[in-house]
């Protein structure tokens, strides 16, 4: 397995396959499948794979937590 330590420029783009997104950021699978399907996330097709830009993983989960922050 590839390291999945963040890259030195932020301007690059990291693609990231399911299996990865869900390790590293440590969500469940069904979370990921249930951003796909309401079209939170929309990731590139290659081959089979569902491959994802981690920024944008970053971003939702980043309003994911501050949305359920406001609204405990």
């Amino acid at each position: 397995l590839q390291q999945l330590e963040p890259k030195a420029q932020t301007n690059e783009k990291v693609w990231m396959d399911a299996y990865e997104v869900k390790s590293y950021f440590n969500i469940h699978r069904s979370t990921l499948y249930r951003w796909k399907r309401e079209k939170i996330l929309c990731p590139a097709k290659v081959g089979r794979k569902d491959m994802y830009l981690r920024s944008e993983v970053e971003k939702v989960i980043k309003e994911s937590r501050l949305q359920s922050f406001f609204n405990f």
